[in-house]
């Protein structure tokens, strides 16, 4: 059940209490009404009613969910190396660290920086991986009711290996023991609960349900397709946004030109389709317009999630209600700030300093 615990205005709850959630998730909020998303907390629920206490005249209000991402989490393993290691050879690695990934997760955590209201729906298992991916997420503001913690399963693992001389770089992946998402498993109330529907395509059975029940309720669906994969071609039909990286065109169609795919992409069902390119941009398709957008020059340290990074920062441009230049040359600036930093979420930027770091390239008014 859903409760208002007052009748002021200094802090807001994005998500309510339920008997299995280990986080409640407030940000203060003026007196006018302005949330200050950059007040964002994961607060545990064994100290909230101390902190109830001690602020009686702050009002904590259900906050409904901007986003809602269904998809891939995981834990990643970066290792910075001098040079790729030779067979039966021994490296010392420059550096290292870990921090969670997955495609869906790490769109999330963008949406999140950058001021969105946002939840998680997928799978993750009881091992230590598990737990930090959904402490990881909590602690980005990220509601995590929608996760499943699966008992005596391990969590989707990555080994990230990096040269550091050139910034090319290795995945190691095991998608650990955990079950796949499942149509039984979608929590349909926080499902419904968004304005966008954000879904890789990892999960393609519980994203087709996810997909078809979003679409009926008329929420907006984006779809970061990944890789090709044959048994995902069926969400084509039933989303608004198809984003793609460029290697998805060729193995969708190899004898076919990157337009007519697209052509057929959209004679499928969405209304865009966008194709990514790394550092030279992309191409959009809409049944009126084509056209190309920009990327942008930085000192690349890592590029690890730069395409998770932009479905994230796109579906924020939608929310805005920015037309779709203007949407796709803001997350291309969001995905190249992310590049600047190791780590798949270490350089994800705020909003506010995507905007300068366009300004400063005439890329913005």
């Amino acid at each position: 059940m859903y409760a208002t615990l007052g009748t002021y205005d200094s802090v807001l709850i994005l998500e309510a209490p339920e008997e299995k959630a280990i986080f409640k998730f407030v940000a203060m909020v003026s007196a006018e009404g302005e949330v200050n998303t950059e007040t964002w907390r994961a607060i545990p629920f064994e100290d909230f009613s101390k902190i109830i206490q001690e602020l009686p005249e702050l009002s904590f209000v259900i906050m409904n969910i901007d986003v809602v991402c269904l998809g891939h989490c995981a834990w990643d393993l970066l290792f910075v190396v001098d040079e790729f290691p030779q067979p039966d050879s021994k490296l010392e690695a420059l550096e290292s660290f870990q921090q969670g990934g997955g495609p869906a997760a790490t769109a999330a955590v963008t949406l999140s920086r950058l001021g969105a209201r946002v939840a998680i729906i997928g799978k993750v298992g009881d091992d230590i991986w598990g737990q930090g991916i959904v402490d990881g997420l909590a602690e980005e503001g990220v509601a995590t009711r929608g996760l499943i913690v699966e008992h005596g399963k391990s969590s989707p693992l990555s080994l990230v290996i990096m040269e550091g001389t050139s910034g090319k770089r290795s995945i190691v992946h095991n998608r650990g023991t955990v079950d796949p998402l499942s149509p039984e498993d979608l929590n349909t109330e926080l499902l419904f609960s968004g304005k966008i529907l954000l879904i890789d395509s990892l999960h393609p059975e519980a994203g087709l349900a996810g997909v078809k029940m979003a679409r009926d309720k008329g929420i907006q669906v984006v779809l970061d397709t990944g890789a090709f994969k044959p048994d995902a071609t069926e969400l084509l039909k039933f989303v608004d946004v198809v984003i793609a990286p460029e290697y998805f065109v060729s193995d969708y169609a190899p004898d076919k030109s990157s337009a007519d795919v697209c052509k057929d992409l959209l004679a499928s069902g969405p209304e865009v389709v966008v194709i990514t390119q790394g550092e030279r941009g992309g191409v959009c398709f809409t049944p009126k317009e084509k056209f190309s957008y920009p990327g942008f020059e930085v000192d690349v340290a890592d590029t690890t999630g730069a395409g998770d990074v932009f479905h994230g920062a796109f579906v924020f441009g939608v929310l805005q209600e920015w037309d779709l230049k203007k949407t796709v040359t803001f997350a291309s600036g969001v995905a190249a700030l992310k590049c600047t930093k190791l780590g798949g979420r270490t350089g994800i930027p705020s909003l506010q300093e995507t905007l300068d770091f366009l300004r400063e390239r005439s890329m913005w008014s």
